[in-house]
C-alpha cells in the first residue's frame, strides 16, 4: 500500500523545517544542527552566540592568557 501521509510530511519541502525534519507517529518535529537551537516558531534555527555557552568562552578566555605569557 501507499505510506502513511504522516511519513512523508518530512519529504514535502522538508516539513517546513530550516534544517532537520524527523518524522514523528502522525506529526513531524523540526531540529536543529549543532550551534543552534530552535527557534520559538517550532521550524527556524537561531544560531548560539559565545554568550550562551559559558564554556567555550571561557576556554577562549584561557587561551588568550596563555597566549600573553
Amino acid at each position: 500500500g501507499a505510506p502513511s501521509t504522516w511519513k512523508m510530511m518530512c519529504l514535502a519541502q522538508n516539513g517546513t523545517c530550516e534544517h532537520v525534519c524527523i518524522n514523528t507517529q502522525g506529526s513531524f518535529q523540526c531540529s536543529c544542527r549543532p550551534g543552534y537551537q530552535l527557534h520559538i516558531d517550532g521550524h527556524t534555527c537561531v544560531g548560539l552566540s559565545l554568550n550562551r555557552q559559558p564554556h567555550l568562552q571561557q576556554y577562549n578566555v584561557q587561551l588568550l592568557l596563555f597566549n600573553t605569557l
